[in-house]
């Protein structure tokens, strides 16, 4: 069996593990067995790491390597969109990890950012491409950015960082509207179905599955 054949089954394996593991919680949550605070304790880390996985073994059976490196935060200016059920995990990992004075500073950008959100919005209404590029015109960081261009919260980080990488030269990130970059080859079914697993947390947990941007979830659910 060739080397790609191998990891193309290995890939398999992997996702129908992370998607079982899904369909089961889905369950025991509906079965009223699991709090919100059991879910982020331990089901949901769970969840993430698995989606790792089951990433990794995909993209290894793609024919081109990913090109992201760490410290490449072109895409840490982009408006990220995410689910609630994201937001609040992320806020409840920042609670106990981080300082007071740290929390302060991610809520102040949160709202400073979500203000250039809103009047992008504004300027370009029902046109979400137009919204996106002229965000990124901005240069406006995340507020999960830290100065050394890492990420705060790496491992708790959005389904959507996960899944953005590219196979092409990192200095295309940086440019708008690239002609030269390539996306990475992505399992699309896998992105729905870990889609809807997130709304139905949202909805289960928070009452609400309305996805949303990094800055307006985190102002909301903080």
């Amino acid at each position: 069996m060739s080397k790609n054949k191998n990891t193309q089954k290995k890939a398999k394996k992997v996702r129908e593990k992370f998607l079982g593991f899904t369909k089961s919680t889905s369950m025991e949550i509906l079965q009223g067995k699991i709090t919100q605070e059991h879910l982020f304790e331990i089901h949901y880390p769970k969840f993430l790491s698995m989606m790792e996985k089951a990433l990794k073994a995909f993209r290894e059976s793609a024919p081109n390597p990913v090109a992201c490196k760490i410290k490449c935060d072109a895409c840490c200016h982009h408006l990220i969109g995410m689910a609630p059920i994201e937001a609040a995990y992320i806020w409840y990992s920042l609670k106990k990890n981080v300082s007071p004075e740290i929390l302060e500073k991610v809520e102040d950008s949160s709202n400073k950012a979500h203000k250039f959100e809103f009047q992008v919005r504004n300027e370009y209404p029902d046109d979400p491409g137009r919204q996106a590029i002229k965000f990124q015109s901005m240069n406006i960081p995340c507020p999960l950015l830290k100065e050394d261009k890492t990420c705060m919260v790496y491992d708790q980080r959005p389904m959507i960082c996960r899944y953005h990488c590219v196979i092409s030269n990192p200095k295309f990130c940086y440019v708008l509207n690239p002609k030269g970059q390539k996306k990475v080859w992505q399992d699309m079914d896998m992105m729905r179905e870990n889609v809807m697993f997130q709304r139905f947390l949202s909805h289960y947990y928070l009452q609400t599955d309305q996805m949303g941007t990094l800055n307006e979830l985190l102002i909301k659910f903080k």
